[in-house]
């Protein structure tokens, strides 16, 4: 379900090799900043709307805008949804 507070992550399945969770936001709200080190990422956006990313490096900010589907993980950036 959706917050007021921010953005839930809502577990649907957990094991040894992958945790799928439904990760709901109203507009507006925004992930932390975090990373993916040591582990992959990916979000297909099934709910009307879209999902906007922002990369940050040591050096450049950039932003990414109305996806549908994205992955992640092969990079070092630090990053947040909205």
């Amino acid at each position: 379900g959706y917050a007021k507070e921010g953005y839930r992550r809502n577990l649907i399945k957990k094991n040894d090799f992958y945790e799928l969770v439904a990760v709901c936001w109203l507009p507006g709200q925004l992930t932390p900043i975090h990373d993916h080190v040591g582990s992959d990422c990916a979000f297909k956006i099934i709910a009307t709307g879209g999902m906007g990313e922002v990369f940050y490096s040591n050096s450049e900010i950039i932003e990414y805008y109305d996806a549908d589907l994205t992955l992640d993980g092969l990079n070092k950036l630090y990053k947040k949804i909205k």
